[in-house]
């Protein structure tokens, strides 16, 4: 296959050179493989029952991310490609953590051979450098959360697509037509992000493309873009259509965010991943996302506008400046790629470094952009020397050495959910979510003091956490301190009304309270919320029996047994029926 300039993809030692990255970036992460699932990796990925039929793979595609899970509870995510790919890993090496991993690595190794390819066709630099510049990307601690963590596949899949766009668009003919709307449509039904990222397909025709075409031909390929956009926009209009028959909200959390909290939480994630692609310490899954300070947001903002300014400058003055329009195609794929990450601090008050996978490529543009700069300026020279190549490659392998040994020893936090959560207190001490899930398993393992400890100190740190609130209802319960567990649960709903688990633990207190008609609201709220949880239903069953409407009851408990067939005290609950029967 050819690009539309008539060069091969891949020249002379290109497929070696992408052999290489390809081999280097699986050995950094082989060691990850080993490690347990974590956070969601059990009910949306490892124990998925929707993952393991073929009728399984058909309801990934009528239900909504969530809903399609072990975990049963509606949201308002529609990705069912990401799943599909599950769905593959799950039929061909069966349903480990390690087998799904794997999964995780070779995308992430693909996209580094992907950006490689496109650094070298746009002609960003020469192969050498976009070898390493591809490999710094991918072994570059910031970017390996989603690779390390099985649920995280979204972003990497997400950019995958968005590299095979681009690289399609620079086939020849139907083919490289074909792709790019492939890539367009499993990219949008990957990750709603994808959509906003869309207009960088636009900008690399303008500032690169255009560029790269032959006089003969600039006419024919301006009118071969139509298609793209109009398939592009027909397949966005589509995916909001297939979310309405859903009954899937698509813009309630953009427009209840607001404009200003939208703009503090982007430089927020300006100033993260800058800091991180610099000085890749304090990674954390579970980062507390709090506003900047005046002076950090007005310092974040300046060097932005600066750098936004600076490259303005530089296409107005040199229009015909490759290094130039690529500066600018990567600062635009940085900006709209960060974008929607925005929503995330505000509305979950954490914010994990999977957000800056995406958009850290258009980094690697820019940089590749002006290490060209660079190289034809010395090229140019009156007495080109190579010394300056030499002790800049010897740099740059170093970093690379140094990203690496990082990233190697930061898989170790992800062996499974008590080492994830020790090591986001490593970076934020008193780290309220991280906290309350070390808290949280420690009540659920019985360790009802510790447990008590780490809650605490978690509320002490945020109050206003409906997750902290939960466990300590839970942990109230199992302490028999009902009157606190009682209003610790309410507390919790009033922050998070649509937690099935908050009215399943309030119902739990009310029984053993017994206070069976609030128990049986308290229940069925529960049910209504996730259809598919067997304690809700026993303890529905349980309330309506001991208020006398065994008709309930018995709904209740077959409908339970019916989702959860082994859950011990729905069949224990069977058995006092039948014995009353009797």
């Amino acid at each position: 296959m050819s690009l539309d300039q008539g060069r091969p993809i891949f020249r002379n030692d290109g497929p070696w050179i992408c052999a290489a990255v390809f081999v280097v970036v699986f050995a950094v992460y082989a060691r990850c493989l080993g490690n347990a699932p974590v956070w969601d990796d059990r009910p949306l990925v490892v124990d998925n029952p929707y993952l393991r039929t073929w009728e399984g793979l058909g309801h990934l595609f009528t239900a909504d991310l969530w809903s399609a899970s072990a975990q049963g509870e509606p949201s308002s995510f529609y990705r069912p490609v990401t799943m599909v790919t599950f769905w593959m890993s799950s039929m061909v090496g069966g349903h480990s953590a390690a087998s799904f991993r794997l999964g995780n690595v070779l995308i992430h190794a693909a996209n580094a051979v992907m950006i490689a390819v496109l650094l070298r066709e746009m002609r960003a630099t020469g192969w050498r450098w976009s070898a390493i510049l591809a490999v710094g990307w991918a072994i570059a601690p910031i970017c390996s959360e989603p690779v390390m963590w099985i649920s995280g596949r979204f972003d990497p899949l997400v950019a995958s697509f968005a590299l095979v766009a681009l690289l399609g668009a620079r086939m020849d003919g139907w083919v490289g037509l074909f792709l790019s709307l492939l890539a367009i449509g499993c990219g949008i039904l990957s990750k709603e992000s994808f959509i906003v990222w869309l207009p960088i397909l636009l900008v690399d025709d303008l500032f690169v493309r255009r560029d790269d075409a032959r006089n003969g031909d600039a006419k024919r390929d301006r009118s071969s873009e139509w298609p793209k956009y109009a398939g592009a926009l027909v397949m966005v209009l589509g995916y909001f259509v297939v979310r309405s028959l859903l009954h899937l909200p698509s813009a309630a959390v953009a427009l209840h965010t607001g404009v200003r909290t939208v703009i503090e939480s982007f430089f927020f994630l300006v100033a993260t991943f800058v800091r991180l692609v610099v000085w890749p310490t304090g990674l954390d899954p579970y980062r507390p996302y709090a506003p900047l300070s005046s002076f950090m947001l007005a310092s974040t903002i300046g060097g932005f506008a600066l750098v936004v300014g600076a490259t303005a400058a530089a296409l107005h003055s040199h229009r015909n400046s490759r290094p130039a329009r690529l500066v600018a195609y990567g600062l635009a794929w940085f900006t709209l790629a960060t974008l929607p990450s925005a929503l995330a601090g505000p509305n979950l008050d954490i914010v994990g470094d999977r957000y800056a996978y995406l958009p850290t490529i258009g980094l690697v543009i820019m940089g590749a952009a002006l290490i060209g700069w660079i190289e034809s300026r010395i090229s140019a020279s009156v007495r080109p020397s190579r010394s300056w190549s030499r002790a800049a490659t010897a740099c740059a392998l170093a970093l690379a050495i140094g990203e690496a040994w990082v990233t190697v020893r930061h898989s170790a936090d992800w062996a499974d959910d008590d080492a994830l959560a020790r090591s986001s207190l490593a970076s934020h001490p008193g780290n309220a979510y991280a906290l309350t899930v070390l808290g949280s398993r420690a009540a659920q393992r019985g360790e009802l003091g510790e447990a008590d400890v780490l809650l605490g100190r978690a509320l002490d740190g945020n109050s206003g956490s409906w997750r902290t609130w939960d466990a300590i209802c839970f942990l109230r319960l199992h302490q028999n301190r009902l009157d606190e567990a009682d209003q610790a649960c309410r507390d919790g709903l009033v922050l998070r009304p649509e937690n099935p688990r908050g009215w399943v633990n309030l119902a739990s207190v009310l029984v053993e309270r017994r206070r069976w008609r609030e128990a049986l609201i308290a229940a069925e709220r529960a049910v209504a919320l996730k259809p598919r949880y067997g304690e809700a239903r026993y303890l529905a069953a349980a309330a309506a029996a001991n208020l006398g409407n065994f008709e309930l009851a018995l709904t209740h408990l077959a409908l339970g047994l019916e989702v959860d067939p082994d859950n011990v005290r729905l069949r224990d609950l069977e058995r006092q029926f039948q014995a009353r029967r009797r």
